[in-house]
This record gives structure tokens, C-alpha cells and sequence, in this order.
């Protein structure tokens, strides 16, 4: 349905993926990625997640 906004829970599931621990080992644990990129990518990732219309 177009327009309607998403549930609350969402957004918290959202926050915990891109700010919790699971991301930065997933980025720097598994993938060999440096700490600068890791975190370049999940705020942008996390600000377009986050602050896009739904």
C-alpha cells in the first residue's frame, strides 16, 4: 500500500543491524574490511535506512 508508514519495529530491527556488533563483525570480522570503511559505509547505510520515506 503506498504511503503507509512503516511499523516502529522496522526501524528498531534497522538500528540494531546497522549499529550493533553482528554488522561490524559481518564488514571487519569476515569480509577483511579496515575500521574507516566499515564505518563510511554503515552510517551511510544507516542514514538512508533510517531517514528515507517509506
Amino acid at each position: 500500500m503506498r504511503g503507509s508508514p512503516r511499523p516502529r519495529s522496522d526501524d528498531a530491527e534497522r538500528r540494531q543491524f546497522y549499529l550493533g556488533q553482528r554488522s561490524w563483525f559481518l564488514l571487519v570480522g569476515e569480509r577483511g574490511w579496515d575500521f574507516e570503511r566499515a564505518e563510511r559505509w554503515l552510517a551511510a547505510a544507516a542514514r538512508e535506512a533510517l531517514l528515507k520515506e517509506p
